[in-house]
């Protein structure tokens, strides 16, 4: 990530979206967060202000806006509400890497069924957050091979740990 980059974070103050944040602060990007809870939202935000720089992280309360701006847009919400999400994001998420971020195993998405014209990634992560506040990637799936190096990428980039089984499908 040479270049300076615009990130959306839809699902912020999930558990797996906090973490996020933290390693994507680590970045020279500017960072969109989004989230349902406006409450939840503003308090991350405050809990961030020792750290981040000033414009560098936004608080947006629409997924389409932040997704607009954003050259990655990453999900990191529960799977029942993809479904509205690509609804909200599909007109403004074509071309982009769209990263779904998951802990549950039984996860299927069809994120890229509802975005046709996206770089669909889903990403079934392995918590770890009580030893060490972060997690590691389990299994990484796409429908390309770019799209999946775009991502390994990304992940390294993050400082995330890539014990990766990728799967092309």
């Amino acid at each position: 990530m040479a270049q300076k980059e615009t990130i959306a974070l839809i699902g912020a103050t999930s558990e797996t979206g906090q973490l996020l944040v933290s390693r994507l602060l680590s970045l020279p990007c500017l960072l969109l967060l989004m989230d349902g809870s406006a409450e939840r939202l503003h308090a991350l935000y405050h809990a961030l202000t020792e750290g981040p720089d000033e414009g560098r992280v936004d608080l947006l309360s629409c997924s389409r806006e932040a997704s607009w701006e954003a050259d990655i847009i990453i999900i990191a919400e529960n799977e029942n509400r993809l479904e509205a999400i690509a609804a909200r994001i599909k007109e403004v998420a074509t071309g982009k890497l769209v990263i779904f971020i998951t802990t549950d195993e039984r996860a299927e998405s069809s994120l890229q069924q509802w975005l046709p014209y996206t770089q669909v990634v889903t990403v079934l992560v392995r918590k770890e957050i009580e030893a060490r506040q972060c997690f590691s990637i389990a299994i990484m799936e796409s429908r390309s091979k770019e799209t999946l190096q775009k991502a390994h990428a990304f992940f390294k980039s993050l400082g995330i740990e890539n014990r990766v089984h990728s799967q092309h499908v």
